[in-house]
């Protein structure tokens, strides 16, 4: 009677009641599945609008395949087209692939030979050149024989770029399949702003998209570093060009990436330094051992530390640095050697050192600022060094957060506990009974001890005492703090206060993402759904059940058979149906 209350309780705050509201969204197009194993397309009422003739269908306006309701892809005799909804077939079902869209386009496959279609299904290039993936961000990776190259795509400019391969060379062609780049190239490769890096042989030049030689095929590798510039490597050295072909700096340098706007990282042997990119002159030396990716103006650099320290037979060390590790050995004799490498820093965008090379390893940004380790044990400083929290904890890790106070979790010899941004711990590790917590969500996190799950608040009040084996982090039905929960084996549903508002009685709740006020139960081996008012829409009975609803049906198994069902259980497969409605 308890959970009864309560369960009433919790319908007053409840998004809304799912049958009436989603059944109201069901698509009249719903695929079905006869007895004798072939698909077509009913309506709720059962009615059969497409007549169930292939192996296999999709769903009208599958946002996974097709993303216009209009159309659906079918299988038959192991062959794909696409119909519309009455059921006329818009692309023939005569391809052995058919890709999904992106970026307007799609690639299909005939035998062994690719082609394109746009989003009206038409052919765009017919099927006669090999594998290709789909586009992302105006870009398509297409692979053949182990080689791999791209493709441009500039929408809205009626332009498409496709590099392809025939009878063993490669070339770029356009929208309606005319040569852009001539086909004589061992491999073409995107590059950058209207360029290609081609390759004849073992070198690599650059043409542009009308074909123009920019560069001959010279250097070993061509890598872009900016939107200007492309680095060049020449046996085992790197420089730099323009996009003219212009050499700016010639191969010397060991390895070239770009740091910021104003300058490139260039290596140097073992260490690091820097190149201006308008002057392309050596502004910093070669003296770090690692730098970093240039991110929200800072950089995390590692010194040149490297020191070595020989013992001989009488322990005495010796302690040398900047001489090679061979010239150690050699001029040394009757040492054992030791190399220590570094300390991290950290430098700006503009090349100054903020917190010169003095920590043992520098983390991620912690309350807007780092995270080091010195002697062991980390702490957190601010972006010139100044001291937030001394280096006293064995880790420590962000939290989310909570009541607009940002906290982070700390460890001290298996103990956990909770510091705020002054470094204040509301939750003192050296006090603490926990031997973990995981990250906050919706004011609270599950902490363990003593081998049980319970919910805690930044500063360590139990709000859920350690009761379960489990406590799940994510919000059941799209409710912030609706979380499910284990014990003796069997799940239930706690609300945002932490009272149980379910007993634990399932093999398994999951959430359901599409509609997320929806929640998919396990029992014995079967799956059904829980709404959000705790009531079973579909009692469990499926072997599986896919993840969304869409257009209120979901697509299930029970036994051998797929087929769907609607949020009232109704299943649309296997006979019951009556004749074609009238059109």
């Amino acid at each position: 009677m308890k959970h009864s209350i309560i369960a009433c309780v919790w319908v007053l705050y409840a998004l809304t009641q799912v049958p009436t509201q989603l059944l109201a969204q069901t698509d009249d197009l719903i695929p079905y599945r006869t007895k004798a194993g072939k698909w077509g397309f009913c309506d709720t009422q059962k009615h059969i609008v497409i007549a169930p003739v292939y192996d296999h269908v999709g769903r009208f306006g599958d946002g996974r395949v097709w993303w216009q309701p209009t159309y659906a892809r079918v299988t038959k005799k192991n062959k794909q087209g696409v119909i519309n909804r009455a059921g006329k077939p818009v692309l023939p079902i005569v391809y052995d692939e058919i890709e999904i869209f992106s970026e307007g386009f799609a690639t299909i496959r005939q035998g062994k030979k690719y082609g394109f279609i746009d989003t009206t299904f038409t052919m765009i290039v017919p099927p006669r050149y090999d594998s290709v993936s789909e586009y992302s961000n105006g870009y398509a990776n297409v692979q053949l024989k182990g080689k791999s190259f791209k493709q441009i795509s500039a929408i809205g400019k009626q332009a498409l770029y496709a590099n392809v391969q025939l009878k063993g060379k490669w070339m770029c062609i356009n929208t309606k399949g005319r040569i852009c780049i001539p086909r004589r190239f061992d491999a073409v490769e995107y590059l950058q702003a209207g360029l290609w890096k081609v390759k004849i042989s073992t070198k690599w030049g650059i043409n542009d998209s009308a074909g123009t030689v920019v560069l001959q095929p010279y250097y070993d590798a061509i890598e872009t570093i900016s939107n200007r510039y492309t680095a060049v490597k020449l046996t085992t050295t790197w420089g730099i060009i323009d996009n003219t072909g212009t050499v700016v700096m010639q191969p010397y340098y060991h390895e070239i990436k770009a740091f910021s706007e104003r300058y490139f990282a260039v290596k140097l042997g073992r260490q690091w330094g820097f190149v201006d990119t308008r002057t392309f002159k050596e502004c910093v030396p070669p003296r770090y051992e690692e730098i970093s990716a240039c991110s929200d103006g800072y950089a995390r650099v590692k010194g040149d530390g490297e020191s070595y320290s020989m013992t001989n037979t009488q322990n005495k060390t010796a302690s040398m640095k900047g001489l090679p590790r061979k010239l150690y050995f050699d001029l040394i004799q009757g040492y054992s050697y030791e190399e220590s490498g570094g300390k991290y820093g950290l430098i700006d965008s503009t090349l100054h050192e903020c917190i010169p090379p003095r920590y043992d390893n520098m983390g991620y940004l912690i309350f807007g600022h780092i995270a080091v380790k010195e002697s062991g044990k980390w702490g957190i400083v601010d972006s010139v060094g100044n001291t937030i929290i001394s280096p006293r904890y064995d880790y420590i890790v962000r939290t989310d957060i909570v009541a607009g106070q940002d906290y982070a979790r700390v460890l001290i010899e298996g103990a956990w506990g909770v510091v705020d941004s002054k470094g204040v711990e509301t939750l003192s590790p050296t006090l603490s009974r926990f031997t973990a917590i995981k990250p906050f969500s919706s004011g609270y996190a599950v902490a363990e001890t003593g081998g049980e799950k319970c919910l805690i608040d930044p500063f360590g009040k139990e709000i859920v005492p350690p009761r379960y084996d489990e406590i799940g982090s994510e919000s059941l039905f799209g409710t912030v703090g609706i979380r499910p929960v284990k014990a003796n084996g069997k799940w239930g549903i706690i609300d945002h206060n932490g009272k149980e508002v379910l007993s634990p009685r399932y093999d398994k709740i999951e959430r359901h993402y599409h509609p997320p006020m929806l929640a998919s139960v396990r029992s014995s081996d079967k799956w059904g759904f829980l709404d959000n008012t705790l009531q079973e829409v579909v009692p469990p009975r499926y072997d599986y059940v896919d993840d969304e609803f869409q257009g209120g049906y979901v697509k299930v198994k029970a036994g051998k058979n797929f087929g769907y069902i609607g949020l009232d259980g109704t299943e649309y497969w296997e006979g019951g149906y009556t004749a074609p409605r009238s059109k």
